[in-house]
């Protein structure tokens, strides 16, 4: 349930400029990635669970221990079928350049332009990018970025997939430790990499004119 701010010209063209990009025909030469950041609590058992049985699903006492929290960065390419996640400690804008850096480098190192849509967190502005890896990184020449508007996380894809990995793979389930976590993650991500799932975006730019009267 998203509270839509009032719509002045930075938010409209910030919008249309998303909308504008997910409605271009896939090209692999210049991919659109969508990025964002779940965080997560660890949480380990105090008392061991009791596991499945006919009838009965894995029971798990209501008492358990925190073990510190983790993030994990989620990037999507909705028309290409395929998600980057990776699970880290923190979310400093040290980490979120190296997240960058590891797609740019290590899956689309053959791409001549990607575009990377993401929110207004103050870890993702350019400056920040080049702060951290220098600004004369040569992933600058190819990379380019576009920011939904603020208080309009919804226009980012990344915010499905996350739904997706909340749903399918967190699950409420409890994860003690960071290694725990990845596995299950990278299992997650393998199997819907494997499947080709992409997503169906069908919000457009005349229908963003007619449900906000632009």
């Amino acid at each position: 349930m998203w509270c839509v701010p009032k719509l002045d010209d930075l938010y409209i063209n910030r919008m249309n400029e998303v909308l504008d990009l997910y409605a271009l025909p896939y090209d692999e030469k210049e991919p659109v990635v969508c990025v964002d950041e779940k965080s997560l609590q660890l949480l380990d058992d105090v008392r061991k669970s009791l596991p499945l049985k006919p009838g009965f699903g894995i029971r798990v006492d209501y008492h358990y221990k925190r073990k510190g929290t983790t993030n994990i960065f989620v990037g999507v390419e909705p028309k290409g079928k395929t998600r980057f996640l990776k699970v880290s400690t923190r979310k400093t804008k040290q980490d979120y350049a190296q997240y960058v850096l590891e797609l740019m480098t290590e899956h689309y190192s053959e791409a001549k332009k990607v575009h990377l849509v993401a929110d207004n967190l103050n870890t993702h502005p350019l400056k920040c990018l080049k702060e951290m890896l220098g600004a004369d990184n040569p992933i600058f020449k190819r990379l380019v970025l576009h920011f939904t508007p603020v208080h309009a996380s919804w226009l980012n894809q990344a915010e499905l997939e996350i739904g997706a990995l909340e749903s399918q793979c967190l699950n409420g389930r409890r994860f003690p430790n960071e290694e725990t976590l990845r596995e299950e993650v990278q299992a997650w991500v393998h199997e819907r990499n494997r499947e080709k799932i992409g997503i169906n975006w069908k919000f457009s730019r005349k229908q963003a004119e007619v449900k906000f009267k632009i």
